[in-house]
């Protein structure tokens, strides 16, 4: 909220991918009113579990993106893909495996916060303690919250 206050921005268009869909679903439900439209893609309102994301903090930590990096390819690529498409692959694992430890880190805690279930709680949904993957059957209740939220899109004359 920060960044748009420095820009005078009073509402924008957001659109989160994966986490950045969880941090979507954390502005749709504490500051809506700052949104014109909300984008969430390929995103849940619960990635992993604690032990999950605890044992990715434990590898970053002790040896750095690249102790993660291969399994993150080997989740975010299909084996199809990465088959046929070598080059590619190599730049998303070395882009990966360059990627500043700190950084990555520093959203982990987060991570943790989101996967406990706290934006569910705050956005009063019954979801916090969903079986992974979250489905759109147990998002739309949520869904269904923000229905009156955001305004239609003007039509064109």
């Amino acid at each position: 909220m920060h960044v748009l206050d420095f820009l005078q921005l009073d509402r924008v268009y957001f659109c989160g991918l994966s986490m950045g869909g969880m941090i979507g679903m954390f502005l749709g439900a504490n500051a809506a009113n700052r949104f014109r439209k909300i984008v969430l893609c390929n995103t849940a309102a619960k990635i992993g579990t604690p032990e999950t994301w605890n044992a990715r903090i434990d590898a970053v930590q002790k040896g750095g993106m690249r102790a993660v990096a291969a399994g993150i390819v080997e989740r975010w690529l299909t084996p199809a893909y990465r088959a046929s498409h070598p080059a590619e692959t190599a730049a998303v694992l070395r882009m990966l495996e360059e990627a500043s430890p700190k950084v990555t880190l520093r959203a982990a805690p987060q991570s943790a916060i989101w996967t406990s279930g706290r934006i569910c709680k705050m956005s009063k949904s019954p979801h916090s303690s969903l079986p992974e993957p979250t489905t759109p059957r147990y998002f739309r209740p949520m869904a269904n919250s923000w229905q009156n939220t955001f305004p239609a899109p003007a039509t064109s004359k």
